[in-house]
């Protein structure tokens, strides 16, 4: 395994680039020689492993990175050290720190013991006109269109304590787009739910729907007369008992594959299964999307199976 990254390490280095810089606007820190020196640029540092989509690997898996170029006039790199930091449920992050086992290098290799939802950054000093320290960092460029990052956002590591995890956020990632959930649509019963008429909202079904797919166990919730139905939103967001699964609530650092539950006081409340990043996969009402931006926000409830 470690022959293998470092293979692909010096294949993506062999390929490095020049590109330019622009100024830091806020935050990122500098070292004490001067401030105004202190920038960050876009689209430096790879990820060699990772699809566009984002990266989503269990704890304890090696995964590569690199800064894949230096500045152009700006020098060899003095010395580059490697910082992590984690999000929270409340959309907050925590300090930035040196990744486990950082040292300096234009490459490192970041093994997370933790569950959770990691950005990344390396920070280079560089010669230009005395030591200045730089910022690179790992930056989205992809389709907006479905709610995905746009170019310039901070791509993240999702990092599973359990392989149901990434294979129940593989599954609803696949629908991303679909629109057989839409508010409008007929949606058939399966896997012993019943049907549900057009006019009705179906974000707890495509939950539901997907944990069966992935083969994990969930019992009808509710039933009249001979119709059963799948946890409404609002269930999973606030710890209904839900037979064979855990809800772990308002936790401090959220996983992908996890069910998520936003409450509503009037309504049924929205629910998703988490992504790479800590947004959530759900049936919106035209499509499947990323676009709700309340999942983030420390009133969400969380549940994984039982084990």
């Amino acid at each position: 395994m470690r022959h293998a990254l470092t293979a692909l390490l010096l294949l993506f280095a062999a390929s490095a680039r020049a590109a330019e810089w622009r100024p830091l606007e806020s935050g990122g820190g500098t070292n004490a020689v001067e401030k105004s020196l202190s920038v960050v640029k876009v689209g430096d540092v790879l990820i060699p492993s990772a699809p566009a989509d984002g990266l989503v690997v269990l704890t304890n898996t090696p995964v590569a990175m690199l800064v894949d170029c230096a500045p152009q006039g700006a020098g060899a790199f003095l010395s580059t050290t490697w910082q992590t930091r984690r999000l929270k449920s409340d959309v907050s992050y925590e300090e930035w720190q040196l990744a486990s086992g950082s040292r300096p290098g234009a490459s490192h290799v970041f093994t997370p013991q933790f569950g959770g939802i990691y950005q990344v950054r390396a920070a280079a000093a560089v010669a230009a006109g005395g030591s200045d320290e730089r910022f690179y960092r790992w930056d989205a460029d992809e389709d907006a269109e479905l709610g995905l990052k746009k170019k310039g956002d901070l791509k993240a590591i999702g990092i599973c304590d359990e392989q149901w995890q990434i294979d129940l956020r593989n599954c609803a990632r696949g629908y991303i787009g679909s629109t057989a959930y839409a508010l409008e649509a007929n949606l058939a019963g399966m896997y012993g739910f019943a049907s549900v008429d057009a006019g009705s909202w179906k974000c707890n079904y495509f939950v539901a729907y997907r944990i069966r797919e992935t083969g994990l166990a969930l019992a009808p919730q509710r039933q009249r007369l001979w119709r059963k139905y799948p946890p409404l939103a609002n269930d999973w967001a606030n710890g209904a008992d839900i037979s064979d699964w855990e809800y772990l609530g308002r936790m401090l650092y959220v996983q992908p594959g996890l069910v998520v539950g936003h409450p509503a006081a009037i309504g049924s409340g929205h629910v998703g299964i988490v992504d790479f990043d800590g947004n959530a996969i759900a049936a919106g009402g035209e499509k499947v999307n990323r676009k709700y931006r309340k999942w983030i926000d420390g009133t969400s409830g969380y549940s994984k199976r039982t084990e």
